[in-house]
C-alpha cells in the first residue's frame, strides 16, 4: 500500500504541474476506441443487455490484463521502477487539471460577457442541450459537473489506486467510460448500455459518498455547525437524483456555495426537471464557477491526507 500512496501522490503532482497529455495513444483514447468499435459490432440484434455485459467484459478484461502486466514487470525490474510505472499509469487516469481547465473556459467569456463562447465551451462537458442557456444556466452546468467529476475524474480512480494500484484504477476508468459512453437512457443505449449502467454506480457508491464527506469538510474546516448542517442536507438532497451516486457531488457543492443547483433542464429537445439540490440564494454568477474549482482542489488535497492516514493505519498494523 505504500507504494500505491507514493504513485497517486506523485500521480497529482503531475496532474497539477502537466495536466493530461493530449495524444492518440493516451489510454483513455485507447480505451474510447476500443468500446466504440465494439459498440458498432455488438449493438444490434436481440438480447442487447447481454450483449453490453459482453462489451464490458471485453474491455475490462483488456485493461486489466495490460495495466497489470506493465505493472508486474515494472516492479520485476526495480520497486522504484514499479512506483514510477505505477504514478505515470494513475496521472493518466485521473483529470483534476483538465476539468478545471474546462470549467475556467466557461467562466472567463462569461465574465467577459462572449456568451456564445461560453455556450460552446459549455456544450464541450454536458450532454445537455446549451444554444438557449442563460449565464445562470451555464454556471449551473459548469459547478454541477464540478460537483459530480471531482469523484468521477479525480477521488475515484485514486481511492482503487489506493486499494489496488494502477491496474484497480484502471478497472474503474474502464468502466466509468462505459458508463459515459453508452450508459445512457436512450432507445439506442437503454437495454445494451445497462451493464456499463449498473457496474459505474456499484464502483461508485463509496467514492461518491466519501468524496462529499471530504468535501463538506474541507470546505467548512473550523465551522463544525455549517459543516454538519451541510452534510445533513447534502444526504438529504443526493437521494432525489436518479443516479444513486452522481448527486452526492453536486448536492455537496450546491450548501458549500450557498446555492441551489438542478431544476429545469433541456436535454436532447425535451425539458426535464431535475431535483433541486442546496436552499442557497446566493446568485449563479461566474465566480461560482472559480469557487466551485477551488473547492474542487481542496478537497482533492484532504482527500490525499486521508489516503496517507488509512496507509498509516494500515502499516501500523500489519
Amino acid at each position: 500500500m505504500m507504494y500505491h500512496l507514493m504513485a497517486l501522490t506523485g500521480a497529482v503532482l503531475l496532474d497539477r504541474f502537466l495536466g493530461d497529455p493530449h495524444s492518440k495513444a493516451h489510454p483513455v483514447v485507447v480505451m474510447g476506441t476500443l468500446i466504440s468499435f465494439l459498440e458498432k459490432k455488438l449493438n444490434k440484434g436481440t438480447f442487447l443487455k447481454a450483449r453490453g455485459g459482453v462489451l464490458l467484459f471485453i474491455v475490462c478484461l483488456c485493461t486489466l490484463g495490460v495495466i497489470s502486466a506493465a505493472v508486474v514487470v515494472a516492479y520485476s525490474i526495480h520497486p522504484v521502477v514499479g512506483v514510477l510505472t505505477e504514478t505515470v499509469l494513475i496521472w493518466l487516469a485521473i483529470g483534476q487539471r483538465s476539468l478545471e481547465k474546462a470549467a475556467e473556459n466557461i467562466a472567463k467569456p462569461l465574465r467577459e460577457g462572449d456568451t456564445n463562447e461560453a455556450r460552446r465551451q459549455t456544450a464541450m462537458i454536458v450532454s445537455r442541450d446549451t444554444e438557449t442557456m442563460q449565464e445562470k444556466d451555464m454556471v449551473r452546468s459548469a459547478v454541477e459537473s464540478v460537483g459530480e467529476n471531482t469523484s468521477d475524474g479525480v477521488t475515484a480512480p485514486l481511492f482503487y489506486a489506493l486499494i489496488g494500484g494502477a491496474p484497480l484504477a484502471y478497472l474503474y476508468r474502464v468502466i466509468n467510460t462505459c458508463d459515459a459512453m453508452v450508459g445512457y437512457k436512450t432507445s439506442k443505449y437503454l437495454h445494451f448500455g445497462w451493464a456499463a449502467a449498473r457496474a459505474d454506480d456499484l464502483a461508485n457508491i463509496v467514492p461518491a459518498r466519501l468524496t462529499a464527506l471530504l468535501m463538506v469538510i474541507s470546505a467548512g474546516a473550523g465551522k463544525p455547525l455549517s459543516t454538519f448542517e451541510s452534510m445533513k442536507g447534502t444526504m438529504r438532497d443526493a437521494k432525489l437524483h436518479d443516479s444513486p451516486n452522481s448527486g452526492y457531488g453536486e448536492a455537496a457543492m450546491a450548501y458549500i456555495l450557498g446555492v441551489t443547483l438542478g431544476g429545469e433542464t433541456r436535454y436532447h429537445g425535451k425539458m426535464v426537471s431535475r431535483p433541486h439540490f442546496g436552499r442557497g440564494t446566493k446568485e449563479l454568477a461566474p465566480d461560482r464557477i472559480l469557487e466551485a474549482v477551488h473547492i474542487m482542489k481542496k478537497t482533492v488535497a484532504v482527500f490525499i491526507l486521508f489516503c496517507w492516514l488509512i496507509g498509516g493505519v494500515v502499516y501500523a498494523l500489519a
